[in-house]
């Protein structure tokens, strides 16, 4: 049976950095440049699930998707070349159907950030205001902006509300899940990037460990961007902004942090952010 690595997040909560580690950790630990991430498939892509089905899938309404993309994922992983990694912000469930294929050996890793820290870097990456990213965070039938413009190289990719996408993960396999917080891979990141390299099956060493956590700082993929670009940035703005844990305190407006923890405290108290 293949093996499948999904790296989940909301957008904006630590996907990419995630990426970064892996990546230098598979190298030795060596330092990675940002144009060298770890190859990731994309679950949503367009092409791979018209490939897979024999469809168009823009003919498809989004129930007729639903049930058919784990199909096409499915036939995609145990027929085609071995790609071990991939990466998404779709919630794990959309129109009441888990999208993740079943005849797959799945070890799924989940990124869940503050809430408030989200709004500001997803603020930042679409180019919109604050209040616009936390309606995006509060609405329960948000889809990634991009894909709401007709059809484009992806099928739309439900996210949910912040507290829908972290539940529809939560209600998985426990066995199979491996949950991180952006804080604790900021804050404890020899203790955060062990779990994952044990949950994700690879060979534990010291040495490359903490040769990929030295590399991987923010600091240093902010410094890369700078000086090389980055290819997933979008135009005209930068992708690594800040990266600081709890900087919704000095930046998010109070009127905005309390609509998100109104609409997400119970989840919120949860996950220890509150």
């Amino acid at each position: 049976m293949k093996q499948a690595w999904w790296l989940a997040s909301y957008p904006k909560s630590g996907n990419t950095w995630l990426r970064w580690f892996l990546s230098s950790y598979l190298a030795d630990g060596s330092a990675v440049g940002l144009d060298d991430l770890l190859p990731t498939g994309n679950p949503a892509a367009r092409q791979l699930i018209d490939r897979h089905l024999g469809i168009d899938s823009a003919d498809l309404s989004r129930e007729e998707l639903a049930q058919l993309h784990p199909i096409a994922l499915q036939r995609a992983i145990t027929s085609g070349p071995d790609q071990r990694c991939w990466k998404t912000h779709a919630a794990a469930v959309d129109g009441g159907v888990c999208w993740l294929p079943q005849a797959v050996d799945n070890r799924l890793v989940l990124i869940v950030r503050d809430p408030r820290d989200v709004a500001l870097s997803y603020a930042a990456f679409a180019g919109v205001d604050q209040q616009t990213a936390v309606s995006w965070l509060n609405d329960s039938g948000h889809r990634l902006p991009l894909y709401d413009r007709g059809i484009g190289p992806d099928v739309p990719v439900y996210t949910g509300s912040w507290s829908e996408h972290l539940r529809s993960w939560l209600g998985l396999e426990s066995e199979k899940l491996l949950v991180l917080r952006y804080e604790d891979l900021h804050d404890s990141p020899h203790q955060a990037f062990t779990r994952l390299v044990r949950h994700l099956r690879l060979e534990p060493c010291e040495h490359r460990l903490a040769r990929a956590i030295e590399a991987t700082r923010f600091e240093q993929a902010a410094a890369l961007e700078s000086t090389h670009g980055f290819a997933e940035a979008p135009a005209g703005r930068r992708f690594f902004v800040a990266g600081r844990v709890g900087r919704w305190r000095d930046e998010l407006a109070p009127e905005l942090a309390d609509r998100l923890l109104q609409a997400h405290g119970q989840t919120m108290r949860k996950m220890g952010y509150c």
